[in-house]
């Protein structure tokens, strides 16, 4: 099945013209209608290009319970403008059988060279001076199997870097703020804290699968990247004869306590400088792509993003805040704007970042430093905010929606 339209063209074209295109479901949500109380589709629908939200308002019981979140549906819709963003209206969908779909233009994947960003990463162990270190990092690294999965996987499933390469870019990220921190603290062991960065989301190898689009396996929603990263990373520590003990727990540690706070899904707290400074890396980088991702999704003459649910905020355009001449609308005047649950589009990541670049992104996968903690992420659809706005008159319902003209921009929640 040849794809013609993507997201990234959709927000672009005509919003007169009606297309035909098939997308990923990344979310899904049945809602009721305030007045009428009759159901309405919300769904999140995604391609190589991007994500973008979508509404059904008719016939939803006849097709709500055929399709599921990571199926493949084909529709027919346009395109609207609600709230200063883009959506899709659909009229009708079916789903399409995996067996018909190119999973590579479904998957967004990192826009950087994997085998070079790998490459850097080998460069950084092998520069590694604790004789111990070095020889578990090459180790692992240089397994086959494991280097293969470790080059394809994302960093989550939707907040940030969630595409195909994305767990290593954000590690090269994370391995620069590092080096960069170690050089400042004294205090910080720089091979310690490589070695932290390197293996913190080592599990999300195992607990995120990217075959046909990204969502967790049977094992990472029942166990969690930190207890199988964990686990692992014990046996391959036992593996080699007279590897430290005590380095070991470290490094567990490490990995134990990166998301900060036990709220946050961590089982310890950081109680040493490396485990601290990994946190905060990790975090940090996390955030500045969700920040990134965010203010990607404002278009026009808006300077606020859609509120962004890792984040618990909505995103200032500096850019645009500073083009405009004159003090940018509170967020607060547009309750769309700041309820809109939209997650950002997963477009693939920012450049690689490169040596000279000061502070890298980094947080908690997913998981915010703030609750709600931005691990795990649902991959269920379950919890998408959106504007609540009263419905408009009903019409008669219709095979195709598209047979009764309504107003640009409307929105009939």
């Amino acid at each position: 099945m040849i794809k013609e339209h993507f997201i990234a063209d959709l927000k672009t074209i005509d919003r007169t013209a009606r297309f035909e295109s098939t997308f990923l479901v990344q979310a899904k949500e049945i809602r009721s209608k305030k007045k009428s109380g009759e159901p309405y589709l919300v769904l999140r629908l995604a391609d190589r290009s991007g994500v973008m939200d979508a509404r059904m308002w008719d016939n939803v019981s006849a097709v709500a319970e055929v399709f599921k979140v990571s199926d493949f549906i084909e529709i027919r819709g346009r395109v609207q403008d609600y709230n200063g963003q883009a959506q899709i209206v659909i009229g009708k969908l079916a789903v399409v059988p995996r067996a018909q779909v190119d999973p590579g233009e479904f998957l967004p994947r990192t826009r950087h060279d994997i085998d070079k960003m790998f490459g850097e990463v080998l460069a950084t162990i092998d520069s590694f001076t604790d004789p111990h270190l070095r020889r578990l990092m090459s180790d692992i690294f240089r397994d086959k199997e494991i280097a293969r999965r470790y080059k394809q996987a994302p960093a989550a499933s939707g907040m940030h870097h969630a595409w195909v390469g994305g767990l290593l870019e954000h590690v090269l990220s994370c391995l620069q703020v590092g080096q960069l921190l170690a050089s400042h603290y004294s205090e910080l062991d720089s091979d310690l804290l490589a070695s932290g960065v390197l293996l913190h989301d080592f599990g999300k190898i195992f607990e995120l699968s990217a075959d046909h689009a990204i969502e967790y396996t049977d094992e990472g929603r029942l166990l969690g990247h930190i207890a199988m990263g964990s686990a692992w990373l014990e046996r391959r520590c036992d593996a080699i004869e007279g590897f430290p003990p005590r380095l070991k727990t470290l490094l567990l540690h490490l990995v134990l306590s990166h998301h900060g706070k036990l709220e946050f899904g961590s089982p310890k707290q950081p109680l040493f400088p490396e485990a601290l400074a990994l946190h905060y890396i990790d975090d940090l980088d996390s955030r500045l792509e969700m920040m990134r991702a965010a203010t990607g999704e404002i278009s026009g003459e808006q300077v606020w993003s859609p509120f962004h649910r890792g984040l618990e905020a909505v995103v200032l355009d500096k850019e645009a805040f500073l083009r405009s001449g004159s003090e940018a609308r509170n967020p607060q005047d547009s309750a769309g704007q700041v309820r809109a649950g939209a997650r950002p589009a997963p477009q693939p990541g920012p450049a690689t970042p490169q040596p000279e670049r000061q502070a890298a992104p980094a947080g908690a996968h997913g998981e915010p430093l703030v609750p709600p903690a931005l691990h795990p992420e649902p991959s269920s659809g379950a919890g998408l905010v959106q504007a609540e706005h009263e419905e408009t008159p009903a019409t008669p319902p219709t095979l195709d929606l598209f047979s009764t003209p309504r107003p640009a921009g409307e929105n009939r929640e």
